[in-house]
Formats: C-alpha cells, structure tokens, sequence
C-alpha cells in the first residue's frame, strides 16, 4: 500500500497548498494520504494563529479534495517531528511504503532536519517545486543519488500560483490589505473565516 503523509502549518492555508496537496496525490496515486496541521515546524517561526483555527481553515481549503484523512500523530506522540510521525506511521503500517510531501525549500533544507538520515530511511519523498521565476530544481538535484536511488520525485507545480506565500498574505492581512479581491490567493471559505474570526491582527 503506497501511503502520502502531507504536513502544514496552515497559517493560513492557500491556494499554494491546494495545488500541492492535489499534485502529490494526482502523481502518487496513494492508497490513503494523511494531513497534518502541525502544532509548529521545528524550522519555522511559531505560527500566528492558534492550532484550532489553522486545523478549522484547513478543512475549509481542502473540503474539495475527497482522497484524504486529517491526521492527528502529533497529538497522539507529544511531537512535531517529521521523524516521530514517520515512526509512528512506519509502526502502524508495517511493510508499506510511505511519502512524505514537501516543497523544494524543504529538500534543500533536508540536512537539518531532525534525524535526517533515518527520515530517508522510512519514507520516500514527493517535492513540488515551487520556485519563485524562471528557475527550476537544479539539475544536481533532479540527477542526484536521491533520485537514482528512488526516494525523490520532483513535481512542478502550477506556475499560476507557486508564488503564493503564507507570509506575504498574513502581512497584508494585518496591513488590511484586500489581499485576495480575485479568489487567486486563498479560496472564499478561507478568506470568509479570518474575517469572521477576527484573525491575523495581533501579529507583529
């Protein structure tokens, strides 16, 4: 059984994610795909918003894509490690192969992730690559030992929108900004939820 695992901090969810999340299933055609809303990303910054309203938002943006299950590993573990989640994965479905979905940023920043090498050892990876411009994953990458070896598969996303960023939304949400007037940036149920929740005024 081909298992995706899908983790994100959703602060707040876009179109960005909706694109990943469809790329990683349409190219893996996974048996089941678990989301998880983590509590934080060990490499990021604390979220801005409290986990129950990211997990809310989540549901919202992905209520189109049918082929999933939230998750809640964190929980059930104490952790927000990759590792520990794929531990647990790796314990309850003994002998299947398990994915793990990220972005390019996240390949590049591998080395530094918590028992990297044990990481690669459980699971195989599915990169969307969604560079900013015109470039691409480089080539060393797309060639590199991860690839012959089967555990890497890079997926461009669509170009329309990989340049969305959680970042660059929450500060324009917090300058007031109307930062989604077309629906280009985040889907309508996400927008219409921070508005009736009063969300990202807080954040310095």
């Amino acid at each position: 059984m081909n298992i995706l695992y899908y983790g994100l901090t959703a602060d707040p969810p876009h179109l960005g994610h909706t694109a990943c999340l469809n790329s990683g299933i349409n190219t893996l055609r996974p048996d089941i795909t678990f989301v998880q809303v983590t509590a934080k990303s060990p490499t990021k910054e604390d979220p801005a918003e409290d986990l129950h309203h990211r997990k809310e938002m989540a549901k919202l943006a992905f209520q189109k894509i049918r082929t999933f299950v939230f998750s809640d590993f964190e929980t059930e573990i104490g952790s927000t490690f990759t590792i520990d989640v794929l531990r647990r994965l790796d314990q309850q479905f003994p002998g299947d192969v398990i994915h793990i979905l990220i972005g390019y940023d996240q390949l590049v920043s591998l080395s530094d992730w918590h028992y990297p090498l044990e990481v690669m050892s459980l699971a195989k990876l599915i990169v969307i690559d969604r560079m900013a411009s015109e470039s691409k994953c480089p080539q060393t990458i797309k060639d590199g030992y991860l690839t012959h070896l089967g555990l890497l598969t890079i997926v461009d996303s669509n170009r329309q929108i990989e340049i969305i960023s959680s970042t660059a939304i929450r500060k324009n949400l917090i300058r007031g900004a109307q930062y989604a007037p077309s629906g280009e940036c985040m889907c309508p149920e996400v927008v219409e939820y921070i508005q009736n929740h009063h969300l990202y005024h807080g954040e310095n």
